[in-house]
C-alpha cells in the first residue's frame, strides 16, 4: 500500500508556512493512477454494455476481439497498461512515479514523513506535501510556486490549483489570512454533523465535561439496533472532527468510541452534548460565525498550536475540566 501523508505533517507544515509567510497552493493532478504504468500483468475482463462500448471505440482493434460468454453476453478480455483506478497498486504506483519526478527536480523526501519532499530554491525552502494526488506546495517566493506549477502541469496536464489565502485541503479549511498565523476550519462539516443528527441540536455549551463524563451506566437503557447505528456513525464524524478543527473535544470523543458495542441512552446523551459543543452556534447564529469551528495555529518562538475558544471564560473553565487532558 502507499504511504500518506499524516495529519501532524499537515498542520506543522502549514504552521510553518505560517511563520515564514510561503506563499501557499494547493492542486489536484488530473487522473493521477493513469499517469504511472502498470509494473506487471494484470488482465481484466469486460461484459456486456461496457464490452460492446469498447468495441464501438475502436472497431478495428477490438472488434475482432469480442468473444461470447454465458447467456450470449459479449466479453473482451484486455491487459491493463496503465494504473487502473481499483487496483491495489495503483496507488503505490503512482506515488513512486510522484517520488521520482520530484527527485529528478533535486527534491529530497522528508525521512520522517514519506509524503512530504523539500527542496532549497535561491536560500529558501520549498515544500512539497501530498495526499495521493492533493498537493499542497509552498515557498516564500510565488513565482518559484508558479514555476513549479508550471513543471507540474508539463508532466501531469492541466491542474486545478487554488492560490491565496484559503485553501481546501483534505476536508479543512486552512486560513492563511492572518499573519503568523494558520487558522484551521470545518465549519461545512460540522454544520452536516448537526443536520444529519437524529435529534435536534438546540442551544450549545462551552464544553461536555461533566462529573458522570467518563462514567458506564450498567444499568442503562440499550439503545435499539436502528439508534445504536445513528450513534456509531455521529460519533465516527466527531473523531473526523476532534482530531483536525476541534481536539478540546478529543476525551470525550474517545470514550464515546468505546461504546459502540453495547451503546446505551446515558452515552447517547453524552454524544448530544458533544454536537452542542461544536454545532451550537450554527443554530443560533448566522453561518458567519465561525469561531466555533476553528483552531488557531499559531507560530511563535519554536513551534506551537493554541486552541483559541469563544472566551477567556470557556478557556479557564476547559482547563478545570478533564476534557482538557489532550492538551
Amino acid at each position: 500500500m502507499s504511504p500518506t501523508i499524516s495529519l501532524e505533517a499537515v498542520l506543522l507544515t502549514s504552521v510553518i508556512d505560517a511563520k515564514e509567510g510561503r506563499d501557499v497552493t494547493t492542486t489536484d493532478l488530473p487522473i493521477a493512477y493513469l499517469n504511472a504504468d502498470m509494473d506487471d500483468e494484470v488482465i481484466i475482463m469486460m461484459e456486456v454494455c461496457l464490452a460492446e462500448l469498447m468495441a464501438q471505440t475502436v472497431p478495428e482493434l477490438y472488434r475482432k476481439h469480442l468473444a461470447v460468454g454465458k447467456n450470449n453476453k459479449p466479453m473482451l478480455y484486455m491487459k491493463i497498461q496503465k494504473a487502473l483506478y481499483g487496483c491495489l497498486k495503483s496507488t503505490l504506483l503512482f506515488y513512486n512515479k510522484l517520488v521520482g519526478d520530484l527527485k529528478e527536480l533535486g527534491f529530497e523526501v522528508n525521512p520522517y514523513d514519506q509524503c512530504i519532499a523539500n527542496l532549497m530554491i535561491r536560500g529558501k525552502q520549498m515544500t512539497i506535501c501530498w495526499h495521493v494526488e492533493n498537493l499542497k506546495i509552498s515557498h516564500i517566493d510565488s513565482r518559484e510556486v508558479t514555476k513549479m506549477l508550471d513543471i507540474l502541469q508539463k508532466k501531469y496536464g492541466k491542474m486545478k490549483t487554488t492560490r491565496g489565502k484559503v485553501h481546501n485541503y483534505i476536508g479543512m479549511t486552512l486560513n492563511f489570512r492572518k499573519r503568523g498565523k494558520v487558522r484551521i476550519g470545518m465549519v461545512k462539516y460540522t454544520k452536516e454533523i448537526i443536520e444529519t443528527f437524529p435529534e435536534k441540536i438546540e442551544g450549545s455549551v462551552n464544553t461536555p465535561a461533566a462529573e458522570h463524563l467518563f462514567v458506564i451506566n450498567e444499568d442503562g437503557i440499550k439503545l435499539s439496533e436502528e439508534k445504536a447505528q445513528a450513534f456509531h456513525t455521529s460519533t465516527a464524524k466527531l473523531l473526523f472532527l476532534c482530531k483536525r478543527a476541534r481536539q478540546d473535544i478529543q476525551p470525550g470523543v474517545a470514550f464515546l468510541t468505546t461504546q459502540f458495542a453495547q451503546a446505551r441512552h446515558n452515552s447517547k446523551c453524552k454524544q448530544t452534548k458533544h454536537c452542542k459543543v461544536v454545532g451550537g452556534w450554527v443554530v443560533c447564529y448566522p453561518p458567519k460565525h465561525e469561531r466555533s469551528y476553528r483552531n488557531d495555529h499559531v507560530s511563535g518562538r519554536g513551534l506551537s498550536v493554541q486552541h483559541l475558544y469563544k472566551t477567556k471564560a470557556e478557556h479557564k473553565e476547559l482547563h478545570r475540566d478533564r476534557t482538557d487532558c489532550c492538551q
